[in-house]
């Protein structure tokens, strides 16, 4: 029994290593991503006990309109479609007009006399001949930026359609998860208790005993993984359709 379980003890070891380093580097990626030096304390709040119930469904229209870089593609198409309004003005002849008003006096006396009104009217007619194929060239050149912006959108529709099916996906997988984990737990923690009443009555041994805490230990591993994945999940959700709101 000694034997069996310094060989566990000694397995778990590097694996107790890995994950303190991996908190770690975590811990560190945070305190980067919002702005607290590497070398300050940075006490988290929290935990796994608790998650947000499944999302209701959410249609890719709604998620369309909350998505600001879905939007701001609508916006630089907007903009494209102008500038192709704007080459195009220039094939159109242009008239402009002004107009001009002067007054003036002169006398030698205190009161005025000779007063002039000068009234002065132009007009201007612009009429485009031919500038070298310099106007078609930049039609098409602002048509084919409108066409580049389209295909963006198109196929931005089409990986926002594909992003909300994954993620649904991943969201009841994971809850699925988390409720057999659930039994799976309990099952393990009962398990463990009796093998701990066997122990206190000489009925069993400390090796029985120890696999039904390793078996209890993995399973609430895999609970709290399951959460995890549920999390992660659920705050992809939120990115993807525009409604971070997880406090």
């Amino acid at each position: 029994d000694l034997l069996q379980a310094e060989v566990r003890w000694q397995i778990s070891i590097p694996q107790t290593y890995r994950a303190s380093q991996e908190y770690e580097s975590a811990l560190n990626g945070l305190k980067m991503l919002v702005g607290v030096p590497i070398n300050e304390e940075l006490t988290l709040d929290g935990g796994l006990a608790t998650y947000p119930a499944m999302p209701a469904e959410f249609s890719v229209e709604n998620a369309k309109e909350k998505r600001t870089d879905y939007n701001a593609m609508l916006w630089e198409r907007k903009l494209r479609e102008k500038n192709v309004s704007a080459q195009k003005a220039d094939f159109f002849p242009s008239l402009e007009g002004s107009f001009t008003y002067t007054y003036s006096a002169a006398s030698d006396q205190f009161k005025l006399e000779q007063d002039n009104d000068n009234y002065i009217i132009g007009l201007s007619l612009n009429i485009p001949i031919f500038s070298g194929g310099n106007r078609v060239a930049n039609v098409r050149r602002a048509s084919a930026d409108v066409d580049r912006v389209t295909t963006r959108i198109q196929l931005a529709e089409d990986n926002i359609e594909v992003e909300l099916e994954n993620l649904a996906l991943r969201l009841k997988e994971a809850m699925q998860r988390i409720r057999a984990n659930e039994v799976a737990v309990s099952t393990a923690r009962r398990t463990f208790e009796i093998a701990q009443t066997r122990v206190d009555n000489g009925l069993s041994t400390q090796v029985e005993l120890k696999d039904s805490r390793v078996a209890l230990d993995q399973a609430q591993v895999n609970y709290y993984s399951a959460i995890y994945d549920y999390l992660r999940a659920y705050f992809e959700w939120e990115l993807a359709t525009g409604s971070e709101s997880v406090n």
